[in-house]
């Protein structure tokens, strides 16, 4: 009875493989042959582009087997021959979807793409106002903003959107003019109204700019939620129903605080880092604006200091909530020195500013 072993065939349509009998591989050398078993299958595996691919069963009759390239012959149909070509094709394709796939990915200097539409634009403004709500939008290299100095106002609508850039070191972002105006310090009108009525707004692996002036950020957006961030500057104004940071660092202008609590009653600060002179989170709000609690999470952050203010890294000044609280939750902090021990917390994590000595507030806090 004639033995017969498989034979690899490119013509899919003709049942997967061709047959070969054991008379073509009779009395051969594997001295130019290629094998290696392949253990997922149970198959040996040689040929080269003369005579296609062929498998037969692992074992060791076919490991003695004698046989030779030179004189091997491949059954072949006539329509396997265009598909053999075309499979050729598909592998080749194949072979280059990785490459495909990082030149999508490779996002090029001040260019936005919409990663729904996989559409590219260079310009932010008009990638915002074509995206539909829930929509992520890609930013390359490069430093941005949908402020504009003689047209501030809003751009998104009442969307959701998501920014996300190539990293803090390569994607900006400025909140606002780059340099607010001076008559108009002290006043809202140097914040940022492009997020003006939009939902939930996230930025994502960017650094985000603002300047060293009060009233700073962005205006009246309902969410906004930050996520492996660095900010620098001072900002007043985040979601004015919730504010997240996440794996953000907030690097202080000198002498100043990273951030106010103004306008979200609710702002969680999840394993991020501060680095300040003195100061980091201003926990208050303005007169008239205190209508409701307004609790704080500050979960696993760390503050860095490099000079004692007399303040401590919360910041609490309650003068304007009226029968209305300040809810503090604060979980595993780290603070370095140079901030001031407050005397009725005896804590350099939160306070009410006081502006004794630290040493006098450490003894004051000893016996406690």
């Amino acid at each position: 009875m004639t033995k017969v072993f498989k034979v690899l065939d490119f013509n899919l349509g003709g049942g997967g493989y061709n047959e070969m009998t054991r008379n073509s591989f009779e009395n051969k050398a594997l001295s130019n042959l290629a094998e290696t078993c392949n253990a997922e299958n149970g198959t040996y595996r040689g040929g080269d582009s003369a005579v296609g691919i062929w498998r037969v069963p692992c074992g060791e009759s076919v490991a003695k087997m004698q046989i030779a390239m030179k004189g091997m012959k491949k059954v072949e149909t006539e329509k396997s021959k265009p598909v053999l070509a075309a499979l050729l094709a598909v592998a080749m394709m194949l072979q280059m979807l990785p490459l495909l796939a990082f030149a999508e990915d490779a996002l090029g200097t001040g260019k936005v793409r919409n990663k729904r539409t996989n559409q590219i634009y260079t310009s932010l403004k008009e990638a915002v106002q074509q995206a539909q709500s829930g929509d992520t939008i890609e930013l390359g290299e490069g430093n941005y903003t949908l402020f504009e100095k003689n047209n501030n106002h809003a751009k998104a609508g009442n969307k959701d959107l998501t920014f996300v850039g190539q990293g803090p070191d390569k994607t900006a972002w400025n909140i606002g003019d780059e340099v607010p105006d001076p008559s108009k310090y002290g006043t809202e009108y140097n914040g940022d109204y492009s997020f003006d009525g939009a939902g939930t707004v996230t930025f994502k692996n960017m650094t985000l700019r603002s300047g060293k002036v009060d009233y700073l950020g962005f205006i009246r957006i309902d969410n906004t939620v930050v996520e492996n961030c660095v900010i620098n500057g001072e900002t007043c104004y985040w979601g004015y129903t919730s504010a997240e940071f996440i794996d953000t660092t907030f690097n202080a202008p000198s002498f100043r605080y990273a951030l106010w609590t103004y306008s979200s009653p609710i702002m969680t600060f999840d394993h991020c880092t501060f680095n300040t002179s003195g100061k980091a989170i201003n926990v208050y709000t303005d007169y008239g604006a205190g209508t409701h609690n307004i609790r704080v999470n500050f979960i696993n952050c760390t503050v860095n200091s490099s000079f004692n203010l007399g303040k401590q890294a919360l910041t609490i000044n309650d003068s304007n909530m009226g029968s209305y609280k300040y809810i503090i939750n604060i979980y595993n902090p780290t603070v370095t020195a140079a901030l001031n021990t407050d005397t009725m917390t005896c804590s350099q994590v939160f306070g009410f500013g006081s502006e004794s000595f630290k040493t006098v507030a450490a003894q004051k806090c000893a016996g406690r």
